[in-house]
């Protein structure tokens, strides 16, 4: 009977440590991304992403790629903010944008978001 009964609590035990375990994991992803990728940047990036149904993950590597995280990047041809997006590209999604709206972040999620949503479609 005792024998059953440390059975039980043993499995119990792994149970609970296997689901405390998973918890930890993925607190452990999100610190990861928050080091790798600018804390301000990662809500913005979560939140246009799930909006349109774009990999977070295609996002952080056009960022990092076209800018380094560099919200006042500006090319030579003339593209500018962390996604370098022109001001043409961004018209084609919203008519309304203005040169200016290019240089905040969350209009540059949001207009390359609305691209790549109409791309995979």
């Amino acid at each position: 009977m005792l024998n059953k009964k440390i059975k039980i609590i043993l499995i119990i035990a792994i149970i609970l440590s296997i689901i405390f375990s998973l918890f930890y994991v993925v607190k452990i992803q999100d610190r990861i991304e928050r080091i790798f990728y600018k804390i301000g940047y990662v809500n913005y990036v979560e939140q246009y992403s799930n909006e349109y149904g774009v990999d977070k993950y295609l996002i952080y590597a056009l960022i990092n790629s076209e800018s380094h995280f560099n919200e006042k990047a500006v090319s030579h041809k003339g593209a500018t903010g962390l996604m370098q997006l022109m001001l043409a590209t961004a018209r084609e999604v919203d008519s309304g944008v203005t040169e200016d709206d290019l240089l905040d972040p969350r209009n540059q999620y949001k207009s390359w978001n609305r691209i790549f949503g109409k791309v995979d479609k």
